[in-house]
C-alpha cells in the first residue's frame, strides 16, 4: 500500500481540481469550458478507477504470496 501512496495523492489532487474547474464552468455558462472540464473530470475518474484496481490486483497478489 506504500507505493500507492504518491499516486493517491496525486490522482486525488486532480479529482478536486478537476471537480473545481467543471463547478466553475457550470457556473460561467460556456459549453465550450463544460465540455473540456467534464472531460478532464472523466479522465481523472478513470484514473481513479485504474488506481483502484491496481491496488485491489496488489493486495491480492500480496495475499497470494
Amino acid at each position: 500500500m506504500k507505493k500507492f501512496a504518491l499516486p493517491l495523492v496525486l490522482n486525488s489532487l486532480f479529482m478536486l481540481f478537476a471537480l473545481r474547474g467543471f463547478l466553475h464552468a457550470l457556473a460561467t455558462h460556456e459549453p465550450w469550458r463544460i465540455a473540456t472540464s467534464s472531460a478532464g473530470f472523466a479522465i481523472a475518474v478513470g484514473l481513479a478507477v485504474a488506481l483502484g484496481l491496481a491496488i485491489r490486483k496488489n493486495a491480492a497478489a500480496d495475499k497470494a504470496a
